[in-house]
């Protein structure tokens, strides 16, 4: 499929929702806290035994979404920290075996599949858990210390490529450069299993589009800027320093005439509900969209 094809619904979509999830959310101080802090790997690892989220409702997550004008949404199933949110067999910090005790990803795959909603998956190439991996190091001229990790990473992309149906984009996240990653073997291995698959710029080579992070870049080639929607990606509970539902709409419509698209975080906390401050915001979002969607998806004029 040519690339212009594939990207036509995602350049129309114009708004999507980012979802930052994980076992940080369970101290509630963002998605970075096992490096910020310094935790030991045994006792971060303790928090997926707190971690089961009672209240996780995909259903009522998209429905949000689908009100604000949003047409795609894309998860994390497995952040920086190594825990996945699905059933990887190549880990044991894994949400199914774990207290959560079940796979969050295919239930959020199931509604999306069923509510029509397009569908990315968000992997972080890098693992804390790995040695010599940490943030801010020097990249080791040996390159064989990095090995388990992209042994790792190849293995988890194919699981994530195979197991939940059509995947509708990959949004890869982490550092190192791409001979790290056997970027160009990860990618086609991808796109063999999702033909239609859209993948970003953050595993090296330029692929599909470019992901500026909280600030809006024009590119001349296909851009999507994400947003915190407060000052944290992963749930902060200290954290309310919320951007106004003008603010948001002015990224949004910022983003649409420069010909780029908006990814909007929502962090939510440790028993899977949003913050009460993004459910409002996106509720007025919704208000608004009511009226001036065709503003901003362009199949609509």
């Amino acid at each position: 499929m040519k690339n212009e094809d594939r990207l036509a619904w995602w350049r129309d979509a114009r708004f999507g929702m980012f979802i930052h999830w994980g076992v940080y959310a369970v101290p509630g101080r963002g998605e970075w806290v096992y490096y910020q802090e310094h935790w030991g790997q045994k006792e971060y690892a303790r928090l997926a035994d707190r971690f089961n989220p009672q209240r996780y409702n995909p259903r009522e997550w998209v429905r949000i979404a689908q009100d604000a004008g949003m047409r795609y949404m894309v998860i994390t199933t497995r952040h920086h920290d190594g825990f996945c949110l699905y059933d990887s067999k190549v880990s044991e910090f894994t949400a199914p075996k774990t207290a959560a005790g079940r796979d969050l990803i295919a239930e959020f795959a199931e509604v999306c599949h069923d509510t029509g909603m397009r569908m990315g998956f968000y992997y972080s190439l890098e693992d804390w858990r790995f040695p010599e991996q940490l943030p801010h190091q020097p990249i080791r001229e040996d390159k064989s210390v990095y090995e388990p990790m992209v042994e790792q990473a190849h293995a988890q992309v194919r699981e994530l490529m195979t197991n939940y149906g059509k995947v509708d984009l990959l949004w890869y996240d982490g550092g190192f450069p791409p001979d790290v990653w056997r970027a160009e073997e990860l990618n086609a291995m991808a796109r063999k299993l999702q033909p239609e698959i859209i993948i970003n710029n953050r595993s090296g080579p330029p692929e599909d589009y470019g992901t500026p992070e909280n600030n809006i870049r024009p590119m001349e080639r296909p851009w999507e800027a994400c947003y915190t929607m407060n000052d944290s990606w992963g749930y902060a509970k200290w954290d309310r320093n919320f951007k106004s539902t003008t603010q948001i709409l002015h990224l949004l419509s910022t983003c649409v005439a420069n010909n780029g698209n908006l990814l909007m975080n929502v962090g939510p906390d440790a028993d899977g509900e949003f913050p009460p401050e993004a459910v409002d915001r996106l509720t007025e979002v919704a208000a608004w969209m009511r009226q001036h969607r065709a503003a901003i998806h362009l199949s609509l004029i």
